[in-house]
């Protein structure tokens, strides 16, 4: 029988400043295991200033439930408040 452990899970912040301009989009995948935790993968998709198009790792964590899989998202993508709020 495999010994579970709970362990604190990293901060995950949005990209830097500097490159939110640059996310074309955002790839999230989800999967349930089979210990009933889920699994959650987010990478950014940049668009360098040449046109080109490259993957950057934004989180890759184990959770234990959808709602701490949706606040994990959450974090990752939130953009920064607006210098007008």
């Amino acid at each position: 029988m495999l010994e579970h452990h709970a362990r604190a899970r990293p901060q995950v912040a949005p990209p830097r400043d500097d490159l939110i301009p640059l996310v074309q989009f955002y790839s999230i995948e989800l999967s349930r295991l089979a210990d009933g935790s889920v699994s959650v993968g987010i990478t950014a998709t940049l668009c360098e200033v040449d046109g080109d198009l490259t993957g950057m790792e934004v989180a890759s964590e184990r959770v234990e439930s959808l709602t701490e899989a949706l606040a994990l998202i959450e974090n990752a993508v939130a953009l920064p408040p607006s210098p007008l709020q």
